[in-house]
């Protein structure tokens, strides 16, 4: 198995290599502060920081990467923390898969295939997909009904054109809590 572009970082890492790789990642000047000193308080090496932060940024799931390396992962090694990282991955919302899915009238948008209310045509629950990957947000313009074999073949790309989104089958309203209510 080959090494992760961070442990090809050359030994001689220094903290403003990793000030300036959080930077270059979009993260503001104070956080990158609060990363830095959380990774010296922690004992990692900049080239450890480096890993931690680009695994975590790169997940979408931590807003507070500093406060996530002081506290949340205290006691653990970078390699750890980079393994957990790597685990976690944000899932749709079970009220809103369950809606989408009759929304959808339990068909796949990218085959057309029918299933059951719990799973696809190809047997396997249902995935809500995100027409745009990159998006994290669970949104009904960015959101469609997908069997776990087209999910999988489209990846993290871009979905078609054509492909019905949420919005396209039945005008939605958003909460305040960010769920979704169809209007009467």
């Amino acid at each position: 198995m080959g090494r992760t572009p961070w442990q090809r970082l050359p030994e001689g890492t220094s903290w403003n290599d990793l000030r300036r790789d959080c930077q270059g990642l979009g993260i503001s000047p104070k956080e990158v502060r609060r990363i830095v000193k959380a990774c010296q308080s922690r004992g990692f090496t900049p080239k450890e920081g480096i890993g931690i932060v680009r695994s975590l940024r790169q997940r979408h799931i931590i807003l507070w990467i500093a406060e996530d390396i002081r506290d949340r992962f205290a006691g653990r090694t970078a390699r750890d923390i980079i393994k957990a990282a790597r685990r976690q991955r944000e899932r749709c919302p079970a009220e809103l898969r369950q809606k989408v899915i009759l929304l959808f009238d339990r068909t796949c948008q990218y085959c057309g295939g029918k299933g059951s209310k719990d799973a696809g045509p190809d047997g396997r629950p249902w995935h809500v997909d995100r027409l745009l990957a990159r998006d994290r947000r669970y949104h009904p313009t960015n959101i469609t009904l997908a069997c776990a074999r087209c999910n999988q073949k489209k990846g993290p790309k871009r979905a078609r054109q054509g492909v019905r989104n949420l919005a396209d089958v039945r005008p939605l309203s958003m909460t305040a809590r960010g769920g979704i209510n169809p209007r009467s």
